[in-house]
């Protein structure tokens, strides 16, 4: 997950569980679904998602953000037809 996000990647908890092995904590809902989407073989498919997602932050520097936060994404990946997903939001 580190280098994954350029800039932002200093902005992800990053965590060690008690055998060692790095672990990271929800940074975003986006890039595990167009990784699930490169991954998988998915036809047409339009979802939501709504789920806590965690910023290492200093919250008294940025006025506004928080650490821990609610993330909702909508989602349409595949071919319809030409504003027909639009029409539909």
């Amino acid at each position: 997950l580190t280098g994954k996000y350029g800039e932002d990647s200093k902005l992800i908890y990053d965590l060690a569980d008690q055998g060692g092995e790095m672990l990271a904590l929800r940074y975003d809902l986006t890039v595990p679904f167009a990784r699930f989407l490169a991954v998988n073989a998915v036809g047409n498919i339009k979802r939501y998602h709504i789920g806590k997602v965690y910023r290492r932050d200093q919250p008294a520097l940025s006025r506004g953000r928080y650490r821990e936060f609610y993330q909702c994404d909508f989602d349409i990946a595949g071919s319809y037809g030409r504003m027909v997903p639009d029409s539909e939001c």
